[in-house]
């Protein structure tokens, strides 16, 4: 068992280090191009599980939308976005209500985008219901992912 734990761990990091054919981009991109265009993308997609338990009681879906800030070269990115993206395709999210920007190295552009939203490391995540900011996941998750569309840290 600890041999395949092993192997699993070790396949894990050589997906996460995988190399990005959209790095030079930064601005919007689309979870199809994530999917269609990073290597890293689908084998966490696929691995990660779902706790849907814990999101049995999501009313209004429809009415959130996210901002996901990420860096296709940031280790943090493609560990956290793919299972992210995951769990809103799982709550049937309107791809029109998830915004993906992605962001250069030096985390300077797009630089407006940056600096109205606050961001700072990434990958970021911003929840909003209507016009409000909900809730927010800067670079690691505290909790399962799940949680944060549960109860809002504001």
């Amino acid at each position: 068992m600890k041999v395949i734990i092993c192997i699993c761990a070790l396949l894990m990091i050589n997906f996460v280090n995988a190399q990005s054919k959209i790095i030079d981009d930064y601005g919007p991109v689309t979870v199809k191009e994530l999917k269609d265009k990073e290597e890293w993308f689908s084998p966490i997609y696929n691995y990660y599980k779902v706790d849907s338990l814990e999101l049995a009681n999501i009313k209004e879906i429809d009415k959130m939308t996210f901002k996901i800030f990420l860096g296709t070269w940031c280790s943090d990115s493609k560990v956290l976005v793919p299972k992210f993206i995951k769990v809103l395709d799982y709550l049937k999210v309107p791809k029109k209500n998830i915004k993906l920007i992605n962001v250069n190295h030096s985390k300077s552009e797009p630089k407006k985008m940056i600096e109205k939203y606050n961001v700072k490391y990434l990958p970021t995540i911003i929840f909003y219901k209507g016009d409000k900011e909900f809730n927010r996941i800067i670079e690691f998750t505290e909790k399962s992912i799940e949680k944060y569309f549960i109860k809002s840290k504001f």
